[in-house]
Formats: C-alpha cells, sequence, structure tokens
C-alpha cells in the first residue's frame, strides 16, 4: 500500500509529488485529507499533512484482504509516521465499532493547528453491534497527539430506530469550522423525533471536538415556507443523503447544506416498461441557516432524461445507473458483466471563496447524447414479468451530462442562473471541488477517469470500446488518471480567464527515474493524443488519445521500465503537434 501527495502552488502548472508512506500488505483506501500551514510558508513542501485511511491488510494465501481499521499518516517537513488505529477509544464498548468512511478538516484555535476526522463506523461482524455509529478524531498537528471517541451527543439513540443491525437510516456526517475555530457537524438524517423525514441537523464544538451542542434541527415552518413556494405539500418533498461534501461555514453562526430535493408534482406521471411510477422533479436546494434563522431557497432545477432510456433506476429518474455486458439481445441467458459507472447523481459539493462568494458544483444532463460505432455490448433490461429473465438493446448511443455551477455573494440573497462548467460531449463522473478557495475566479476541479492506455493493454475484454465508453469503467482493479481545470465560476466557459495557451506541455520531473506527470493544456475542444517514442521514431507507449474538453490536465506516466537515455514525448492536438524531450536518468 502506497499514499502520495501531489501539490501545485500555481494552479497547476506544474506539480510537486511525493510518496509519504508504503508498507508492504498493508493497503490503505478510501482516504481524508487534512492540509496545515503551520509556519505560513509559499512552499507546498512545508506543509504539514493529516491522511486517514481505511486499512486492509493482505495475508499471503488469502484471497482477500481482510478490514483491520484505519491508519493515520503524518507528513511534515520533520516528521513523517504512520500510526494504526481500529476505531475510537472512548464510548466505544468491546471496541465493537472499527472505522469506515470518513472526512477530514483542518483549523487553527488559539495558535494550534487541529484536525479533526469524522467517521460513519463499521461494527465487528459477528457481534450483533448496531450499523450506522459516528466516531470522532481530534488531532492536534503540531505535536502529533490525539483523542478518538464515539461523542455521547451522536449516539444512535438520537436518530430513527433501524429494523436491523446491519442496517441504518444514517447517512455521512460533514465538518467545516468558522472564523473563531468553533466545529460545525451537520447531518442529513431521519431523527428519533421525527423519523419518517430527512432533515438537517446541525451540531456545534468549541472545544475541539470534546463536546457537542444538542442538534439545531431544520425547523418544520422552514419546510412549510418551501413547500408553499413550489405549490405542494410537505409529503411530496424529499431531501437525498449521500452528497460528496455540500456543507460549508462562511461565518460565525451561518452555513449552508446543498442537496437535492425530489418533488411529485400533481399530474407528473412516467410510464416505461409498463410500468407507472412517479416521476420526481429534482431541484439543487439550499438549506440556510443564519444566526437562528432558518431558509430553504431552490437555487437551480435539474434535467431528466427525456430520450425513452431504459434501465430501472432511470424510470425515477436517476443520473445513470447500467448494467453491460456481452448476450445474443434476443437470449434470457446472462454474461460477463461488465463494471461501467453507478448513480452518480450525488456529486454535490460546496466552496466559500476568500472574495465572499458561496459556489455550489453538481452535475446534470445535457439535451443531446454522446453517438458511437455499435459494440457487442447491450444494455440488461429486466422483464418485469420474469424478474430471472432480460432482454437486452443494442447500444450506440448514451446520455451525456456536464459539470454545473450556480454562486451567490455571501451576503445576498439571491443565486446566479446555473452555469455550464464543462459544456462538452463526455460523461463527467468523480467530480471534486475543494471547500475553500482564494477566488472565485480560480477554483480546482478535479475529474477522475478510467486510464484508457493501460485498461486497453491489459484488458482484452475493453480493446474494441471507443473512448467515451471507456472513461466509465469503474473497475476497481483497474488504472485512473486524474484530469484537472481552474473554474472561473462567474465565466465558467471564458478561456482567457483561465490562461490556457495552446499546444502546451510540461514534463514534471524531468529527468524522470520514475513517476513523472505529463501536463497539458486544450484551448479547443477535440481530439488529443500523447505518444511517447525513443530514439528509433518507436512508439513504446500512448498515455492519451481521446476528446477533451478545454482545459488543463495530467497524465501520469512510469518510466521505471526504460533504459536510462533520451525519449521524446510528442502531443497532437486537433492536428497541430508538439514534441519534448523526456530524459530517463537512474
Amino acid at each position: 500500500g502506497v499514499t502520495y501527495i501531489m501539490s501545485s502552488a500555481d494552479n497547476g502548472t506544474s506539480w510537486m509529488y511525493n510518496e509519504i508512506n508504503r508498507e508492504q500488505n498493508n493497503i490503505a483506501v478510501l482516504p481524508s485529507l487534512a492540509v496545515a500551514n503551520i509556519t505560513n510558508s509559499t512552499n507546498p513542501a512545508d506543509f504539514t499533512y493529516f491522511v486517514f485511511s481505511r486499512l486492509a491488510q493482505f495475508v499471503e494465501g488469502k484471497p482477500t484482504a481482510d478490514w483491520i481499521g484505519g491508519q493515520l499518516l503524518f507528513a511534515s517537513p520533520d516528521l513523517t509516521t504512520s500510526l494504526p488505529t481500529v476505531g475510537p477509544e472512548l464510548n466505544n464498548p468491546n471496541t465493537r465499532q472499527e472505522w469506515y468512511t470518513t472526512r477530514s478538516i483542518s483549523y487553527e484555535k488559539g495558535g494550534i493547528y487541529r484536525a479533526l476526522n469524522a467517521a460513519m463506523l463499521s461494527p465487528k461482524q459477528n457481534t450483533g453491534t448496531q450499523y450506522g455509529a459516528y466516531g470522532l478524531l481530534s488531532v492536534d498537528l503540531s505535536s502529533i497527539d490525539y483523542s478518538s471517541r464515539i461523542p455521547t451527543e451522536w449516539g444512535l439513540d438520537k436518530f430513527a430506530p433501524s429494523t436491523s443491525v446491519d442496517r441504518s437510516f444514517n447517512s455521512g456526517v460533514y465538518l467545516d469550522t468558522d472564523p473563531q475555530g468553533n466545529v460545525y457537524a451537520a447531518f442529513n438524517n431521519m431523527f428519533a423525533d421525527a423519523p419518517t423525514k430527512r432533515k438537517l441537523g446541525v451540531t456545534v464544538s468549541t472545544d475541539n471536538g470534546t463536546s457537542w451542542s444538542a442538534f439545531d434541527k431544520l425547523p418544520e415552518s422552514a419546510m412549510t415556507a418551501f413547500a408553499t413556494s413550489l405549490g405542494v405539500s410537505q409529503d411530496s418533498i424529499n431531501f437525498v443523503a449521500f452528497q460528496q461534501d455540500a456543507f460549508v461555514v462562511y461565518g460565525v453562526g451561518r452555513f449552508s447544506y446543498f442537496t437535492m430535493a425530489q418533488v411529485h408534482y400533481v399530474g407528473d406521471e412516467y410510464i416505461s416498461d409498463n410500468i407507472s411510477s412517479p416521476l420526481y422533479k429534482r431541484h439543487i436546494v439550499e438549506v440556510n441557516y443564519d444566526n437562528g434563522n432558518w431558509k430553504i431557497n431552490k437555487i437551480a432545477d435539474m434535467t431528466l432524461p427525456k430520450i425513452g432510456y431504459v434501465g430501472r433506476n432511470l424510470m425515477n429518474g436517476d443520473m445513470l445507473s447500467i448494467s453491460l455486458q456481452k448476450l445474443d439481445p434476443a437470449s434470457t441467458t446472462e454474461l460477463d458483466e461488465y463494471p461501467f459507472l453507478d448513480d452518480i447523481t450525488f456529486e454535490i459539493d460546496a466552496c466559500v471563496t476568500e472574495d465572499g462568494y458561496i459556489v455550489a458544483k453538481w452535475l446534470d444532463h445535457r439535451a443531446d447524447s454522446i453517438h458511437f460505432d455499435t459494440t457487442d455490448l447491450y444494455i440488461r433490461v429486466y422483464d418485469q414479468m420474469n424478474e430471472n429473465a432480460f432482454r437486452g438493446y443494442v447500444w450506440d448511443a448514451m446520455i451525456s451530462n456536464d459539470v454545473f455551477v450556480n454562486t451567490r455573494k455571501v451576503d445576498d440573497a439571491a443565486w446566479s442562473t446555473r452555469k455550464n462548467a464543462t459544456d462538452d460531449q463526455f460523461f463527467n463522473q468523480s467530480t471534486f471541488m475543494p471547500k475553500r478557495a482564494k477566488s472565485v475566479h480560480s477554483i480546482p476541479v478535479v475529474f477522475k477517469t478510467a486510464n484508457e492506455t493501460s485498461l486497453k493493454a491489459n484488458n482484452e475484454e475493453y480493446k474494441d470500446l471507443p473512448s467515451s465508453l471507456v472513461g466509465l469503467v469503474t473497475d476497481y482493479n483497474a488504472s485512473f488518471e486524474l484530469k484537472y481545470l481552474v473554474l472561473d465560476a462567474l465565466n465558467p466557459n471564458s478561456i482567457e480567464d483561465l490562461n490556457y495557451t495552446n499546444n502546451t506541455m510540461e514534463i514534471y520531473p524531468n529527468p524522470v527515474n520514475g513517476l513523472t506527470n505529463l501536463n497539458f493544456a486544450v484551448e479547443t475542444a477535440g481530439s488529443v493524443v500523447i505518444r511517447i517514442s525513443n530514439g528509433l521514431g518507436q512508439t513504446i507507449s500512448e498515455v492519451a488519445n481521446g476528446l477533451y474538453n478545454s482545459g488543463k490536465f495530467t497524465s501520469s506516466f512510469d518510466a521505471s521500465n526504460l533504459v536510462n537515455g533520451t525519449y521524446y514525448v510528442t502531443m497532437t492536438q486537433n492536428g497541430k503537434s508538439i514534441t519534448k524531450v523526456m530524459n530517463v536518468i537512474r
């Protein structure tokens, strides 16, 4: 298991790439990151990094790696260390609850830099312990001292009871801090005193997570006002949980949480495959709290599929959830299933900028579709009259989507109209935006996508698929890569504001003795191919080959198998090429 930190001090033009931990047989996954600039440096190498990961341990002879709790990583200019931790230490009866999914934040209070890590816990197997509990880590980043607990104020008795020990209604916990170093924790849950409806509840700690206030919950009056504004009853509205990190605090006693509201308007009906089900119109909403005043604001309408798309989840308007396999379309026999993307409706992020804006980022459908040559993959649709059989549909087009943003000034109530930040015909997924940014004109957004070159080279079943499909593979054994853009949330399609230069490419580090990054810019959306060749002109690797939107991107290349010498990296973009030298030295 290896953990890396990548950092850029110039909006992604160049990158520092540092390995901070490597452990044989211990595999760190699902990491959460907190960063502290204790020395007020402008160099990311001087920062202190805290990473919390769930930990799996491989044992020779076993087919799978078993979960063994979590791992704390500290990396600073003076110290790098790794500490295992199975679960919270305080209020954890018989240490039955172990670390699972987490979120981390860092902040300064009283001259001390700290990190907090909040987690949904996972009970040990076969102990009869209820799933859905919460844990908390509090870390002093200066001394590397930490404490952990299951806060009594977040106890399972505060939420709606579950019907079984292996399930609960609870969702994740979101953290943020105000300028005074007070910590806010937000839960979009079903509470014990209102067990039939999700609502937002927020609790505050003034002592670094040792104790917490009682939940301040979204009142019925705010729900009533919101329902009235839409012309529906409260029973017609459902707030969806499980956003990425859509909670921000922007002042003392001031915060906003963003979610998707499903609203069933009278008369709306959707019929597909002889099944009638309600069509929930969907809205992106802000649940806002300003020193005792709660309000729900609809900030954007979401688009639903309009082209008679097939698939059980799509009948209720989900972003996309498809199952693909090779099969005879006239057959009812299932063959190999392919791990393509799952439902990604909930990629909602929120950001506060230093120049006084709140930004919400989310995904939505486009009006047009991606078209490609017919493949031998088919969409599986269950036969509603026979659950053991299904039908296959030839696939030559798919719904596309884009990244959208809405903005408002911190002290204004009005939100902007939604703006399309990508405006391309690619299916965007695994998109992340930070909770803080210096300017509304300069917000980094990171995209994760399958590495097409690696995937096709190592997996015969993907070799003939078009790029638009390969990028959607979610096989966890496959290689992935990161791409990014620097977003002007007020003018998201303004190339001038992003300072992109066409046909620019940088190799960093160079000379290379292992892994390096190829940073390149795309001014006009189109085809991009990057190939690495040796001194004889022979292509030894194709790092990128596909359609790219305008923006800045990074692809990684592992040169550890190359012999010392000079190599050439050629980027061809919309018919024009540029070549740079890459030196491999060991």
